[in-house]
């Protein structure tokens, strides 16, 4: 608030850790606590398939369509097949997707999703932390593709650039917080 963030979307270290359920639901007992100032990236792992359905309809009874996917602890590539019932799901629902990203690795992978899943919103984190021009050109090939600019590598000039090239319209405001400080983040994009 003493930075005016009106609202946050978090999601949940622990479940990004790989237990999943737990930490869906502390992360979704801290967003009831805090409703007007926390919204739920609800994290799906894919080396847990049988928690699609929970996840599913946790989704829907509490109509949240916004998701955190990260590789730490399945080593998958976001396009393995394990991932598809949930991106099938999820694009049928135009779901949005935050995507940890570090260039390359990840983006090739997300490109061949964003073509095959329209309807999906992928945002694409710490955007242009390294591979730079691979995150404008995805962006530019695929309407369905954000970039995101929670970065602890403030290349100078990279935000000027990402405008530049690919308008201010398609790039969204990230902290990364707890990991990195709000003000270092602002700070980022103001000066």
């Amino acid at each position: 608030k003493r930075l005016n963030i009106g609202h946050i979307l978090a999601s949940s270290t622990l479940a990004i850790a790989n237990d999943v359920s737990s930490g869906n639901f502390e992360l979704l007992d801290t967003v009831d606590k805090f409703s007007s100032l926390l919204s739920p990236y609800l994290v799906y792992k894919p080396n847990f398939p049988e928690y699609l359905p929970q996840l599913i309809h946790i989704s829907e009874k509490r109509n949240i369509h916004t998701f955190k996917l990260h590789d730490d602890g399945n080593d998958l590539p976001y396009n393995n097949d394990s991932y598809l019932p949930f991106y099938e799901w999820a694009d049928a629902h135009g779901a949005v997707i935050l995507f940890h990203t570090f260039g390359k690795v990840h983006l090739v992978p997300i490109m061949d999703i964003a073509g095959r899943f329209k309807n999906l919103t992928c945002l694409l984190a710490h955007a242009g932390i390294v591979d730079e021009t691979l995150y404008v050109d995805a962006v530019k090939r695929f309407e369905n593709i954000q970039l995101e600019l929670a970065n602890s590598w403030a290349w100078f000039g990279l935000i000027e650039r990402l405008v530049k090239k690919v308008g201010a319209e398609r790039i969204l405001f990230g902290s990364d917080m707890p990991f990195l400080s709000p003000e270092q983040q602002l700070g980022r994009i103001v000066m």
